[in-house]
């Protein structure tokens, strides 16, 4: 009889284990008193009993654990056998799925969904079998060259070992997997600025940026298949330039993305947003600060500040009003002014305490 059908059978449910060797053994004391004329053979009869059922007792409760002991002493087996020969640590499995198959005896490791395409290839799988007491393992990899540094095609245990390593000291997957040539940014921001600006001109006319001013500059990472696509690098420049129409309730954007490796537009847009709009969602016409806030409006804005937020004589001088965001609104007949403050009390990149928008 095969496990799973002997399990069918045998295998109590729940608490009917318990119940079973209980009964078994109350019907055994039930029975008549008869230890003084109860010979060697009868007491040897009821041992024997005795003993069966705790037998019984034994096997179903082994038989209940069975699939579970089974699954992990394989995964164990196999994450030994890995290790063994392919020289796999458990902190290199763990960028490893396991798919654990009993009935064959199988298991298989995956790259983790959440790695990159680029990651998995490198990678590849693993299987380990566990039959008659052996295993066996394969490699997708099995047979191929293997590079000295992490731009192989093909990441053995000492590759993936010098990965995570640099995992560990903050570098992102895409920085590892990238060569310096995908990696690279030739372009500045303000590069970014001047490109993006020619390429609204070219598409839309040389005057269609007239009343807009810089709204966002923003590096960032294109996707894997993307990249493959474009025959570009890795980074990419969103610039948008942005007109606010207080009257209309919207906000007028044109955007740019730019190739950060060597400047040249992947894409160009225009788009109109409903709503007011407010700081930060679009800079005011020209770049330039509204002429009706008053001065005597931004020193007290910058009192306030100073005073909620408990900042110094010299955090004050150093807060330099952030023009573009200038903005006045109307609440009935009485103007509401907008100001915004930026600072930074350094002339490098050091962060102090107190530093930001305001």
């Amino acid at each position: 009889m095969k496990r799973v059908d002997w399990q069918s059978v045998y295998v109590p449910q729940g608490a009917a284990l318990d119940i079973r060797v209980r009964r078994t053994l109350r019907t055994l004391s039930d029975a008549p008193d008869r230890r003084t004329n109860m010979n060697v053979s009868m007491k040897r009869r009821i041992a024997w009993v005795v003993c069966a059922v705790l037998a019984l007792a034994s096997a179903v409760a082994l038989a209940a654990g069975l699939l579970f002991s089974d699954r992990v002493d394989v995964q164990a087996r196999a994450e030994q056998t890995l290790a063994q020969r392919y020289g796999l640590t458990q902190d290199m499995l763990s960028v490893f799925s396991r798919d654990v198959d009993e009935a064959a005896g199988t298991v298989t490791f995956t790259p983790l969904g959440e790695a990159s395409d680029r990651l998995g290839e490198r990678l590849g799988t693993y299987r380990v079998t566990v039959s008659d007491g052996k295993t066996t393992a394969v490699w997708s990899h099995d047979g191929e060259p293997v590079g000295s540094d992490l731009s192989s095609l093909v990441w053995d245990a000492g590759l993936l070992g010098q990965a995570l390593e640099r995992r560990a000291a903050g570098e992102a997957w895409f920085e590892i997997l990238c060569s310096d040539a995908e990696l690279a940014v030739n372009v500045t921001e303000d590069n970014a600025e001047t490109l993006a600006r020619q390429a609204v001109a070219e598409r839309y006319g040389a005057n269609a940026l007239d009343g807009f001013a810089l709204e966002d500059v923003n590096a960032h990472v294109s996707g894997e298949q993307e990249m493959a696509a474009s025959g570009h690098g890795i980074w990419q420049y969103t610039v948008c330039f942005a007109r606010a129409n207080g009257t209309a309730g919207t906000v007028e954007r044109y955007f740019v993305e730019l190739y950060a490796d060597d400047g040249s537009a992947a894409s160009c847009g225009y788009e109109v947003e409903e709503g007011t709009a407010s700081p930060g969602d679009a800079a005011t016409p020209n770049g330039q600060a509204v002429p009706d806030v008053p001065e005597e409006i931004i020193s007290l804005a910058r009192t306030a500040l100073a005073q909620r937020y408990a900042l110094t004589q010299a955090q004050q001088d150093a807060m330099t009003p952030v023009e573009e965001w200038l903005c006045i609104d109307r609440d009935g007949e009485k103007p509401v002014y907008q100001v915004w403050f930026w600072l930074w009390q350094s002339e490098d990149e050091t962060w102090r305490e107190g530093n930001g928008m305001y």
